[in-house]
């Protein structure tokens, strides 16, 4: 969820249950709220534990705050949406469709095989990197 100014924080204080917030001095300017992040976001952290990310989900569309779950790479790819939209699929060929075989690569992870395809020996990247 996001609350990016004093009115979306009133509403976000009454969504989470919490609306004397909405008179607490430590929360209820945007200044106020930015000298105490670590209490404001404790506060929300605490409330986030007590629905489930799809009942929040309705609880803050109703209040008009902006939100949306966390995903891993892993759900994003089963998302009925993204896949109906064909997000993941780059571009359209006729005769050679495109897809998407592998996750993109660790950092790091093809280093070694990239630089030997360049022409340097197993010896000289282990130079290289100190190994």
């Amino acid at each position: 969820m996001l609350a990016v100014n004093d009115d979306q924080w009133r509403r976000l204080y009454a969504a989470i249950g919490r609306p004397h917030l909405i008179e607490d001095p430590l929360f209820a300017t945007m200044i106020a709220r930015m000298q105490n992040t670590d209490a404001a976001l404790a506060v929300l952290a605490e409330a986030m534990t007590e629905k489930t990310t799809a009942e929040w989900g309705v609880l803050f569309d109703k209040a008009d705050i902006p939100n949306g779950p966390v995903n891993t790479i892993a759900a994003l790819l089963e998302d009925d949406y993204l896949r109906e939209t064909e997000f993941f699929i780059p571009t359209s060929y006729d005769g050679t469709p495109a897809s998407i075989r592998l996750l993109a690569p660790a950092l790091g992870e093809h280093t070694e095989s990239v630089l030997q395809e360049a022409g340097l020996t197993r010896e000289e990247i282990a130079q290289a990197s100190g190994v």
